[in-house]
C-alpha cells in the first residue's frame, strides 16, 4: 500500500473571462538620498525605452557633463539644463544592462549613478537630495512614508475583503473536498509523477468562474518535506498559447538574512 507522507493543496480561482491582464508601462517620480559613506555603491536610475527620465538636483549641473558610458546608439545625447539632467533611451534596456553615469556640478562635486532597467518600469523624474536632513529632503521623505502607509493600508483592506469574500469561501470548500457544496463541476484531471512527487491537477468550471486545484504528494519515505528556513523557488513564464517562454531559478541564497 502506498504511504503518503505529506500533501499540499494549491488552488487558483479565476473570475470572469480573463485570467490576467498585462501591466502597462508605468512612469514614476522617485526621491533618492545620497550617502557620505565611502563604501556605498552608486545609486540606480531606471529607464524605459522612448520615455524621458529627468534627474533633478539641489545645485547647478556642469554644462560640460554628464558622462554616460555606452550611450551611443542606445540613448539620445544626455542634456543638461540648470539643475536637471535629461536621459532619453532609444530602446528598452535589460536588467543586466548597467551603464555608468557621472553627473558633475559647477562647484566641482561629482555624483555617480547606474542607469539600468527594472520590470518594464522607468523613472519619470528622480529627485536627488545630497543631505537627507535638509528641509526639502525631510519633506520628501515624509511624503514617501505617507505613500507607503497608504499602499499598505489599501493592501491590508484588500486582504480582509478577500478573506470574507465568496471566492475565498469557494476556494476553502474546493481544497477541503467540499465540491458538492459549490457550483463547480470537474471537467479535466491529470496525474503527474516525477521522482518521489505525485501531482494531481483538477480543472473545474462554474458560473462565470473557473478553478484549478493542485494536490501535491510527497512519496519519498526517506525525505520529509519541511517549511522551515529558506528554500529555492522556480519562476516560469508562459505565453497565452501555453508555450513556456522563460525559466528563472530563485536561489534562496539571494535573500540575505
Amino acid at each position: 500500500m502506498r504511504k503518503t507522507l505529506s500533501g499540499v493543496y494549491v488552488l487558483l480561482l479565476c473570475l470572469g473571462t480573463s485570467v490576467a491582464a498585462a501591466r502597462e508601462r508605468e512612469a514614476a517620480v522617485r526621491n533618492i538620498y545620497l550617502s557620505d559613506h565611502p563604501n556605498d555603491t552608486a545609486l540606480q536610475v531606471y529607464v524605459t525605452g522612448q520615455v524621458a527620465t529627468v534627474l533633478r538636483f539641489e545645485k547647478t549641473c556642469d554644462a560640460q557633463g554628464p558622462k554616460l558610458l555606452g550611450w551611443e546608439g542606445r540613448f539620445e545625447p544626455p542634456v543638461v539644463g540648470g539643475r536637471s539632467v535629461l536621459l532619453v533611451p532609444l530602446q528598452n534596456l535589460e536588467p543586466e544592462d548597467r551603464l555608468p553615469l557621472l553627473v558633475k556640478f559647477t562647484d566641482g562635486a561629482e555624483v555617480p549613478f547606474i542607469v539600468t532597467a527594472r520590470d518594464g518600469q522607468g523613472d519619470h523624474q528622480v529627485n536627488v537630495f545630497p543631505d537627507r536632513r535638509a528641509s526639502k529632503a525631510v519633506h520628501a521623505a515624509l511624503a514617501d512614508a505617507l505613500v507607503r502607509e497608504r499602499v499598505l493600508r489599501e493592501e491590508n483592506d484588500r486582504y480582509r475583503k478577500e478573506k470574507t469574500s465568496p471566492d475565498h469561501a469557494l476556494a476553502s470548500l474546493l481544497v477541503s473536498d467540499g465540491i458538492r457544496q459549490t457550483p463547480f463541476v470537474e471537467r479535466k484531471k491529470w496525474l503527474f509523477r516525477d521522482g518521489g512527487v505525485e501531482m494531481a491537477v483538477r480543472v473545474y468550471s462554474g458560473k462565470a468562474k473557473a478553478a484549478v486545484v493542485f494536490h501535491i504528494t510527497n512519496q519519498d519515505t526517506e525525505r520529509q518535506w519541511s517549511d522551515d528556513g529558506f528554500t529555492n523557488l522556480a519562476l516560469e513564464f508562459f505565453r497565452d498559447d501555453g508555450l513556456q517562454q522563460g525559466y528563472v531559478l530563485l536561489d534562496h541564497h539571494l535573500a540575505r538574512e
